[in-house]
């Protein structure tokens, strides 16, 4: 059989659902969840943004940053700002255990949860 004609239509025929489970033993993607938990709007950069009216956050709302992939160990830096500059950055460290990784941040410091 070969592969690159072949791959096409077994993943019409499969559909998403198939494709989903074999490249999620591939790839290991995850939602991170932004949280402005402070008493005025801020910006919460993840990696590669910067600042811009889609990573600005009113006191109390969230926003979703989806990616790609991402092992056991590896460190993703977010900054907290406002006015155009950073005052504020946390690293977070993905683990096996992650259960609905957030960034957090609040008028006392800025934290990561469920990593």
């Amino acid at each position: 059989m070969r592969w690159p004609l072949a791959l096409p239509l077994l993943l019409a025929v499969a559909g998403c659902d198939f494709v989903s489970e074999v490249f999620d033993d591939v790839i290991d993607g995850y939602t991170v969840t932004l949280q402005n938990d402070g008493s005025s709007p801020v910006h919460i950069l993840a990696p590669g943004e910067s600042f811009g009216s889609g990573n600005r956050l009113a006191p109390g709302a969230t926003r979703t940053v989806e990616f790609i992939d991402g092992g056991p160990g590896e460190r993703v830096r977010f900054e907290i700002g406002a006015n155009g500059s950073v005052f504020q950055a946390i690293t977070c460290e993905v683990t096996e255990q992650r259960d609905r990784p957030r960034v957090v941040y609040g008028d006392g410091g800025t934290f990561c949860e469920g990593w």
